[in-house]
């Protein structure tokens, strides 16, 4: 499948950085590494994620889910990973699927895990490669943050670990509001990779333990 963006004004590699930062190609995880976007799921959320799974063990996940929180309107997922099958997936929905609007998941056959993909969100449209593939509908708001390269997800859900993911880019948006647009960069003053937000220019670094690759 061709890689297609579905937003080009908010593509992460046509913004420009500030001084004191140089745009990279990717950051990559190794299975300790991730960031904390501070964004909720919810269904406003729009979300793109250019992504690449180099090598994975059980799953290679970006997302946020909440399983087992009281309420049935407190349980969302949206999750992308590569499957131990070698399986591309988007998980996307309320949780539980009893719930008339319970989560869905598509897998793209034969997918492979060197293959870079560009993956969208929305409530009632993901798309995999400007391809829509599902129109799964979101309609609870999450209590925690979605992650990248998360070595395991909030509230007891499991552990799903990262190894070898790569991250080119990524946006975000609250209806047709702008609110993150990671573009994956150097700072120069200690060589620090991560990902830079040029809407709210915060540098986003490691929040787990050891350090990003980056090319």
């Amino acid at each position: 499948m061709k890689r297609e963006s579905l937003n080009s004004e908010a593509s992460p590699n046509q913004l420009p950085l500030p001084s004191g930062y140089t745009k990279l190609n990717y950051i990559e995880s190794q299975g300790n590494q991730f960031i904390i976007t501070g964004v909720c799921l919810g269904p406003n959320l729009k979300w793109e994620l250019d992504a690449q799974w180099v090598e994975f063990n059980d799953n290679n996940a970006f997302g946020y889910e909440e399983w087992n929180q009281g309420a049935a309107n407190t349980r969302v997922v949206c999750r992308l990973n590569f499957t131990k099958s070698k399986t591309l997936s988007i998980v996307y929905g309320n949780i539980p699927a009893t719930d008339p609007n319970g989560f869905k998941q598509y897998n793209l056959p034969g997918a492979d895990a060197t293959v870079r993909h560009v993956l969208y969100v929305e409530s009632g449209k993901q798309c995999i490669d400007g391809v829509e593939v599902m129109q799964a509908i979101m309609t609870y708001t999450s209590t925690g943050y979605i992650m990248f390269f998360e070595s395991g997800f909030a509230n007891g859900s499991g552990a799903y670990i990262c190894k070898k993911t790569r991250v080119y880019g990524s946006w975000m948006k609250n209806g047709d509001t702008l609110v993150r647009n990671f573009v994956p960069a150097l700072r120069l003053s200690d060589s620090k990779p991560g990902l830079y937000d040029t809407v709210n220019d915060v540098f986003h670094t490691n929040a787990g333990t050891g350090e990003f690759l980056y090319a």
